[in-house]
């Protein structure tokens, strides 16, 4: 196997791995945000009681949208900043 090969191969593996990671902890920050400030559950359905249509998709536009950011630095950074020598 070629070295490059291989720093490709460990880069892909760690990248998905603190993008998944990420998501992760990302969600667990938004939930407890949301409860903390709202002092209910965030929203998990659409037929939620307690939310009305307009506030859910909000809700979900907003952390789909910064969950998306959050991984697409979290990606560019494993792949572009990172010094092969370092995973080797």
């Amino acid at each position: 196997m070629n070295i490059g090969n291989r720093n490709d191969v460990t880069k892909t593996i760690i990248a998905q791995g603190v993008v998944l990671l990420s998501g992760f902890v990302l969600k667990r920050a938004f939930d407890f945000g949301y409860r903390k400030i709202k002092h209910q559950e965030p929203p998990k359905t659409l037929r939620s009681t307690s939310h009305t249509l307009t506030h859910i998709v909000g809700w979900s536009i907003l952390t789909g949208a910064v969950a998306g950011i959050v991984r697409l630095v979290t990606r560019d950074f494993i792949y572009n900043d990172i010094d092969p020598h370092y995973i080797e």
